[in-house]
């Protein structure tokens, strides 16, 4: 990144006045979605919108010039037809585009990404005669027949594994004879990361997973990608077994399209306003610090890696967050968050759910049940996306600069 685009943008409070007071509707800087999104009847009319012209809808959508830039990694289908429990051009040409982008031979959507990764490992472990996964941080298994990896990791605020990392943990897994999936549910917001590595970065992964309703916004569903035809004859079998080959999955893979192609290539300008974001802020809040010697605002991880991180709040309770919320939307009409979540570690969450008797229960009921609570440090999930990527940086920083001066009120 150049010098020039790592401008840390300062609080501009008269700046923030005259973009918003105006608008009757608060700027959000939490929306993951355009606001329309939880309208049935606007969701539908736009696929029907790209389902009737594609080109037309995209060059409108992203414009003529982006649309030209981006046309070869776009998939503009020849013809738009209706699949039957999964057969069907359109759809197995959508299925072979986001293959060979991915550096794979084969691809199959699944209606649901968590039906798509259990089938993998079940054809895994069906093949090593070993149903032994291991798969999260909390698992305490002596040895493994396939290793899952989250890439980002968005319970970490979207941390993930350097390029020598991944190329470590690749050649123990091969020497070793385990195979290695990736869960890439938010794989293009990290393709930014790898992009000087990224042909590279997959090669040696048996399998990967990609989501194609988060960061591509389309209406639901998951590809499941691998070098393997074989696997993939597999994976149809068990899908009809488990219920996921329907008559019909024109609607969302047609959706996904859409979805892919308006946002395949804006994940690098994203990384870079949220890293400008975080920088903002930090420097903006920086000399306030609560009563034990914390920052008031920290972000995890440090420095986005991203267009998704975590910002925590230090120093004051939900109640007092939520006001100092509410006061700055009613002086700037811009609503910082919508959701405060409590900062809890995965093994006292377990802790606490097995000591409370709660199964699979949010991190909140879990601390509220055990009555071990710190109501002094909360965090949100904040992303940039087509919506809030159009919020200038500044008010992301006015706003949070004015939080902490509300939060002291």
């Amino acid at each position: 990144m150049t010098e020039e685009a790592r401008v840390v943008p300062v609080a501009d409070c008269d700046n923030a006045n005259s973009s918003t007071e105006s608008q009757q509707t608060p700027v959000h800087l939490s929306y993951f979605l355009h606001p329309n999104a939880s309208s049935p009847s606007w969701v539908i009319e736009r696929t029907k919108q790209y389902t009737d012209d594609p080109v037309g809808y995209l060059k409108q959508t992203l414009g003529e010039g982006k649309f030209t830039e981006r046309q070869s990694l776009l998939h503009i289908p020849e013809e738009i037809d209706k699949d039957h429990y999964g057969g069907g051009k359109h759809k197995q040409a959508f299925e072979e585009h986001i293959a060979k982008l991915l550096g794979k031979k084969h691809g199959l959507f699944f209606i649901t990404g968590v039906q798509a990764q259990l089938i993998a490992l079940k054809i895994h472990a069906e093949n090593s005669r070993n149903n032994r996964v291991a798969w999260h941080l909390t698992s305490h298994l002596e040895d493994a027949e396939e290793v899952l990896l989250e890439l980002p990791n968005r319970s970490l605020g979207c941390t993930t594994y350097t390029f020598s990392d991944l190329q470590e943990i690749s050649q123990a897994c091969r020497a070793a004879n385990v195979k290695l999936h990736l869960d890439g549910a938010r794989l293009w917001e990290g393709e930014p990361y790898y992009r000087e590595t990224f042909d590279k970065t997959f090669s040696d992964i048996g399998a990967l997973f990609d989501s194609v309703y988060k960061g591509l916004q389309g209406i639901g569903g998951a590809m499941l990608v691998c070098d393997s035809a074989e696997m993939i004859s597999r994976a149809k079998k068990w899908q009809r077994r488990s219920g996921g080959n329907c008559f019909t999955l024109m609607y969302q893979f047609i959706d996904d399209e859409r979805g892919f192609n308006e946002n395949i290539v804006a994940f690098a300008g994203r990384r870079r306003k949220m890293i400008e974001v975080v920088e903002g802020i930090k420097e903006a809040t920086k000399g306030f610090m609560t009563e034990d010697g914390r920052s008031f605002v920290r972000f995890v991880p440090e420095e986005a890696i991203c267009c998704q991180t975590h910002a925590f709040f230090q120093g004051f309770t939900s109640e007092q967050l939520t006001r100092a919320r509410d006061s700055v939307q009613e002086k700037k009409n811009v609503r910082v968050f919508e959701r405060l979540r409590e900062m809890i570690s995965f093994d006292e969450k377990m802790r606490l759910e097995r000591e409370a008797g709660v199964e699979d229960g949010t991190v909140e009921e879990a601390a509220n049940a055990a009555g071990a609570r710190d109501d002094t440090t909360h965090f949100i999930e904040w992303s940039i996306t087509n919506e809030t990527e159009k919020v200038d940086t500044k008010v992301f920083v006015d706003a949070c600069d004015s939080l902490q001066g509300a939060g002291e009120q």
